[in-house]
């Protein structure tokens, strides 16, 4: 009778333990499932973001620009994020005109600049979109690229303009670095052969267009010492660089076309006024050779310019090569 109880009581704790078991292992299996269903649908979301990788670009998190101007070019309105963005309150921008505040009128700006505002109300399928720089407050650059939209009144003339745009400075500013490392000789910081000749060409159909003078002066950099390193030659490269920089104007162009070769591009100069800059250089260059007597810099220069025989940048640029070799002859 004692055993049988024993054998009793053991059946029911046994009974009792594995049930519990079960229950355990069903709990942990419900756990287990709910934690691979929120595993995927966590994967499903990611995968959905991997669709559009530029998505971030364009979410909520980037802030949305908006504007109203008047036909007149005065501020209506702003939202806050381009106060932020402009680093102005409202009170100081609503009624001023657009011009003078955040778009300067500059002389040397391009027309469709100076006026975009006009050219929007006259043209506006031609300017649904557009991208503008702007001046913050401090004076800071900024660029905005716009959707605009034109708002009529009850007798369907435009009345203001309405504009919703983002910040693109950024991708701006890149593309310019990019532009500026395009046109520059990397060893010397000037004009590289392309940009050179492209701001050449630019500047020759202007003076025949209207019928102003036109001058080229090519030097190139002889040494004494034929034994110099490739950096001291690089030396005195960057240095006859810095004299032509602190001796021509801000509307000459300086650039590199040969390993030792130099172009000036001088726009609105005569022939007859070549000859007084090549003067000033040289003087500046034997400045320089006295006080730098153990690597002295020696230059020749040639020069050309512009005459009705010449067609292209490249026969004004030769020419001056041509009369540097005719001197070297000499």
């Amino acid at each position: 009778m004692y055993l049988s109880s024993i054998f009793v009581v053991t059946y029911l704790v046994s009974t009792l333990i594995l049930t519990t078991m079960v229950f355990l292992l069903l709990r942990r299996i419900f756990l287990l499932k709910n934690q691979i269903f929120n595993f995927q649908k966590g994967q499903k979301r990611i995968s959905k973001k991997e669709i559009n990788p530029l998505g971030r670009l364009f979410s909520a998190d980037t802030k949305t620009l908006s504007i109203t101007i008047g036909k007149d070019g005065k501020i209506k309105n702003l939202n806050d994020a381009l106060l932020e963005l402009l680093e102005y309150s409202k009170k100081q921008l609503i009624g001023k005109n657009i011009y003078g505040t955040l778009m300067p009128v500059l002389s040397n700006r391009e027309p469709l600049e100076t006026n975009i505002i006009t050219k929007i109300f006259k043209n506006p399928n031609l300017y649904t979109e557009n991208e503008t720089e702007l001046l913050t407050k401090f004076g800071k650059k900024i660029y905005i690229s716009w959707t605009n939209r034109l708002i009529k009144n009850k007798k369907g003339i435009p009345v203001e303009l309405r504009s919703v745009g983002f910040d693109i400075t950024n991708r701006k500013n890149l593309e310019q670095e990019l532009q500026f490392i395009a046109s520059k000789d990397p060893q010397t910081g000037v004009l590289n052969r392309l940009a050179l000749l492209e701001n050449g060409t630019r500047e020759l159909k202007r003076a025949i267009r209207y019928k102003h003078d036109f001058s080229v002066l090519a030097f190139r950099l002889l040494s004494a010492d034929k034994d110099l390193t490739s950096l001291q030659v690089e030396d005195l490269l960057k240095r006859v660089v810095s004299i032509c920089r602190k001796t021509i104007r801000d509307v000459d162009y300086l650039g590199r076309i040969g390993e030792a070769e130099f172009i000036l591009l001088l726009p609105e100069t005569e022939e007859k006024n070549v000859p007084f800059l090549q003067k000033r250089l040289e003087e500046k260059i034997l400045e320089y050779n006295l006080k730098n007597k153990r690597y002295p810099i020696f230059v020749l220069f040639g020069k050309s310019s512009y005459n009705s025989k010449i067609k292209s940048i490249d026969e004004l640029i030769s020419k001056a090569i041509i009369n540097i070799k005719k001197r070297k002859t000499k």
